[in-house]
């Protein structure tokens, strides 16, 4: 439900506590979290070199 007033710091907390109980859930957010830091840690040691190439060209590269 959406209200105009912000919600508190604590039940705000009681809803993440409930939230994240369902293993599921649970799963999921820990997926979703793990996968961030992998890209942001990738992004942080690799370096990109950006070209243009022709299809078939590309179809060599990724062979």
């Amino acid at each position: 439900m959406y209200s105009p007033q912000p919600i508190a710091e604590e039940q705000l907390a009681q809803y993440a506590v409930q939230y994240l109980q369902n293993k599921e859930n649970a799963n999921k957010v820990f997926e979703e979290v793990k996968a961030l830091k992998t890209f942001d840690y990738i992004k942080s040691v690799a370096t990109l070199d950006k070209k243009d190439i022709f299809f078939n060209d590309f179809k060599e590269l990724a062979k």
